[in-house]
């Protein structure tokens, strides 16, 4: 099993013993995450709770949420687990680097703010009929400084995460129709 944490998250105390014992518990989830709570260095604004979604935030209530894989069309899962706290079956982790080591969508490295490897590691779960979870037992908190509220890095973190959605959407065949390509 493979937690993936940034160096800006903070596990809860037992989150580690609660991940293994959910993965021992549901063999069929690939993947899983739970809550990522914000610790703001300074209280966003107003104008600002609008792009909060983008600072891989997510509580989705106090009930597990699972999507089954076993699916003819390949969608992406609303309850997917995000990046920070994901944790994967280290076996379709090895499945997904092997598939993609010609296409692999960069993610953020240095300043820029490219994403998109979390979801593409869920859509690889997926296509290998692993289960998708989220587990509320998994919280971690995400501390935010006061630069990642700034306009310009919003800005910024906005373009580059939509860009990357729609390449991953691209890659595996499932953008709307009604979705216009975007230029990098």
């Amino acid at each position: 099993m493979l937690v993936l944490v940034d160096d800006d998250n903070v596990l809860s105390r037992d989150y580690l013993s609660q991940a293994l014992a959910l993965a021992t518990k549901h063999p069929q989830v690939g993947a899983f995450g739970g809550s990522s709570v914000p610790n703001f260095e300074t209280p966003p604004a107003d104008w600002q709770q609008e792009c909060i979604g983008l600072l891989a935030l997510r509580d989705m209530g106090p009930d597990p949420i699972f999507k089954k894989a076993a699916s003819a069309k390949l969608e992406y899962p609303l309850c997917a687990p995000i990046g920070v706290g994901m944790c994967l079956r280290r076996s379709l982790m090895n499945t997904w680097l092997e598939q993609s080591m010609d296409h692999q969508l960069s993610d953020r490295t240095g300043t820029a703010l490219s994403s998109g490897g979390d979801h593409e590691i869920v859509l690889a779960v997926c296509a290998a009929d692993g289960d998708v979870a989220y587990y509320p037992a998994l919280q971690l908190t995400h501390l935010i400084p006061q630069s990642r509220l700034q306009a310009e890095y919003l800005g910024r973190l906005n373009r580059r995460i939509q860009c990357s959605w729609i390449q991953v959407l691209d890659r595996h065949g499932i953008r709307p129709v009604n979705w216009s390509p975007i230029a990098n």
